[in-house]
């Protein structure tokens, strides 16, 4: 018995890392297309949506939290935005949990606190870690035009245009996910169940068999995992701050020297 039990372990450990590795190759693929192709979007969390609705809250939060830790290689300002992937993570695998991301118009729900926090979380992200700027891209130009032809300041223009941009590239990020998700073998699916309900926020029929209990090894995972989480957003927040600090530091001195070049031609000049 015991050997089967440790066979059974390992099996879902396995097809827990599966998951996961698939979960985070599908945002790094959407990431590539995005960049290969100069879209506007980005597509980056088509796996972790997947991973929350084939195996719900543990996958995807893993999921959601190390795709940005990955994209730190390349470009180490996108560690910071990892907390917004996780808080992602979170409400997919939530409305999942409430059948939102399979029915219509349930789905827009989902859409929009997506991008609530792609958008607005994220924008004032960047405008913070920017020293109060605003980073590139199509958002900047969509920014201005914004701010053009309502009058408004930039820093609104910015979040508003950070926010529509975000609609638009969650609502394809859901409905190729629902795609793929539908795609999938209902076998396939069904075989990541017992991960899936090791953990739920929403209360179960007390009818049902009690397999919705957490164990008290999922219950240590949960602390443990809750605990490494408020240290890592420790951490991250510790960075930002530096990051920003460092940021208007620098642009200070550009400023700094900017005017004493300015001030030394005016000089030569009278």
């Amino acid at each position: 018995m015991a050997e089967i039990s440790k066979q059974i372990k390992l099996k879902k450990l396995l097809m827990f890392l599966g998951l996961v590795a698939v979960g985070l190759a599908l945002n790094l693929t959407g990431t590539n297309i995005n960049r290969y192709f100069g879209l506007p979007f980005y597509f980056d969390n088509i796996g972790t949506i997947l991973t929350a609705m084939i195996g719900g809250y543990l996958p995807c939060i893993v999921v959601g939290f190390f795709y940005n830790k990955i994209q730190g290689f390349n470009n180490s300002i996108t560690t910071y935005y990892c907390f917004i992937s996780v808080l992602i993570a979170l409400s997919a695998a939530y409305f999942d949990e409430k059948g939102y991301l399979r029915r219509f118009p349930h789905i827009l729900i989902a859409i929009f606190t997506f991008s609530v926090f792609g958008g607005f979380i994220g924008s004032f992200l960047t405008w913070f870690l920017y020293g109060f700027g605003f980073g590139w891209g199509i958002s900047v130009d969509f920014c201005n035009r914004i701010s053009e032809t309502l009058g408004l300041d930039i820093f609104t223009s910015d979040m508003l245009a950070n926010f529509l941009i975000d609609v638009a590239d969650k609502a394809m990020t859901a409905f190729l996910t629902v795609l793929l998700y539908y795609a999938m073998p209902k076998k396939l699916i069904e075989l990541f169940y017992p991960i899936k309900n090791q953990v739920s926020l929403i209360k179960k029929d007390q009818t049902k068999p009690s397999e919705y209990k957490l164990s008290l090894r999922t219950k240590v995972m949960l602390l443990v995992g809750t605990a490494t989480t408020l240290v890592a957003i420790s951490a991250m927040v510790i960075g930002i701050l530096q990051y920003h600090n460092s940021t208007v530091n620098e642009y200070t001195l550009t400023g700094q020297a900017i005017t004493k070049t300015i001030a030394e031609e005016l000089t030569q000049t009278g």
